[in-house]
């Protein structure tokens, strides 16, 4: 017995080798002659991409675009439509797939930044996790349903935030000032009270309601789209590279370099993207920075 098994060892070892073979054959047959390709890092079956990827989302967007365009895919897990990923990287591309996430005025409550922080950090999870692990009966499924549980009651609370601040407005007399934080900005552009200049245009006209406002939470897109010369298929993941776009040399002139004067003088060119980076990009992490003592 143990020798017919021992006699049988070649035969199951080549066996193997053949399967594992024409299963790699097979993958990248699917790969290399799938449709639509866009350019991007060469998977490896079941991780994709996870292998070469260095921890930190920037670097890994901006080697990619370095290598590949302004444009490429990248695979979270073994790939197909539902774990492959889109970097952009230049700013027309946003016209078509953007995350809407306006910035507004918070109460300053260290439990609420913390919340906000906490959701920001779980993107990188439904980022870099493939949609059927995120499912996975055990930690993977609770700690899913948890985030996403967050991710709504961090929503009702933005939305009730901002329909607490119109109620404020409407009740304010239009002879009295009311406070031109960013909120109310949003809140009064195109009224009778509208604290901005130069905003509206012929294509924005109407008030912002409350939803648009708090903006919409997007996770993939929810169907076949065109982008570029590109069709992509519904549940792709989108990611922005926002550290791209704002050294890209078709938006600025020695992008590398720091000039303040870039942002005035007419040049309007994407200037919803913060120039740098840390507390100074947000008044409200520098105020809770100094509150905790960082």
């Amino acid at each position: 017995m143990i020798s017919t098994i021992l006699f049988d060892i070649p035969s199951i070892l080549i066996s193997v080798g053949v399967g594992i073979v024409t299963y790699l054959a097979y993958f990248y047959f699917k790969f290399f002659t799938r449709p639509n390709p866009i350019p991007g890092p060469i998977p490896l079956p079941f991780i994709g991409n996870l292998h070469q990827y260095p921890g930190d989302m920037s670097e890994f967007s901006e080697t990619c675009q370095k290598k590949y365009g302004d444009i490429w895919e990248f695979y979270i897990g073994h790939p197909s439509d539902k774990t492959r990923g889109i970097g952009l990287g230049r700013a027309e591309l946003l016209e078509k797939e953007k995350i809407n996430v306006d910035s507004t005025v918070l109460k300053e409550s260290e439990e609420f930044i913390k919340r906000i922080n906490d959701f920001i950090t779980s993107l990188q999870y439904f980022l870099l996790t493939p949609k059927w692990l995120r499912h996975f009966p055990g930690g993977f499924k609770k700690k899913t349903m948890r985030l996403l549980k967050e991710r709504d009651n961090m929503r009702k609370d933005l939305l009730k935030l901002v329909t607490q601040r119109r109620e404020e407005i409407n009740n304010t007399p239009l002879d009295e000032p009311i406070t031109p934080d960013m909120l109310s900005m949003f809140l009064t552009v195109n009224t009778e009270r509208d604290i901005t200049e130069q905003i509206a245009n012929e294509t924005n006209t109407e008030p912002m309601t409350d939803e648009a406002i708090v903006g919409n939470f997007m996770e993939a897109v929810s169907g076949e789209e065109t982008l570029d010369k590109y069709i992509i298929p519904a549940e792709t993941q989108f990611f922005i590279n926002q550290r791209g776009i704002n050294k890209h040399k078709s938006n600025w002139t020695n992008p590398e370099k720091f000039d303040p004067d870039r942002f005035i003088n007419g040049q309007d060119k994407n200037l919803a993207f913060q120039f740098g980076g840390g507390a100074r990009m947000c008044p409200a992490t520098s105020r809770f920075s100094t509150f905790s003592g960082e």
